[in-house]
């Protein structure tokens, strides 16, 4: 299965991550947005502006229903599905681009860390 994301501007995916609870993929591009996609129907449920610059890196929480991006913008956002990807908190605090980040996979922590371009590694 192959799944395109057309636009004018021809925008290239960066980064994918499966949200295997909800059978569902999502994409992040050179454009700043983030697609979603239902593996299983072939079809692509949304697309939305995620940052000014592209998304670098996406991180899925291992039991509740967000998802972490990344940017060139140097900053990290948390993304709630369930509430048709409302944006609830934007962190800030790297001067230069924010390359990854992860999830503490210890649910009950709620914590992440980031890496980015300017050499440091931070845990929130």
């Amino acid at each position: 299965m192959v799944f395109g994301i057309p636009n004018e501007q021809k925008p290239l995916p960066c980064v994918v991550r499966f949200i295997a609870q909800k059978q569902w993929f999502v994409a992040g591009d050179n454009n700043g947005h983030i697609h979603v996609y239902a593996y299983m129907t072939n079809s692509k449920l949304k697309k939305f502006q995620a940052h000014a610059s592209w998304v670098s890196s996406l991180a899925v929480h291992p039991t509740d229903p967000f998802v972490l991006s990344s940017s060139g913008d140097n900053l990290i956002k948390l993304w709630n599905w369930e509430n048709d990807w409302e944006c609830i908190r934007t962190f800030q605090g790297h001067p230069k681009e924010v390359k990854s980040v992860k999830f503490n996979p210890l649910a009950a922590r709620n914590s992440f860390a980031s890496a980015s371009r300017d050499g440091t590694i931070k845990v929130d």
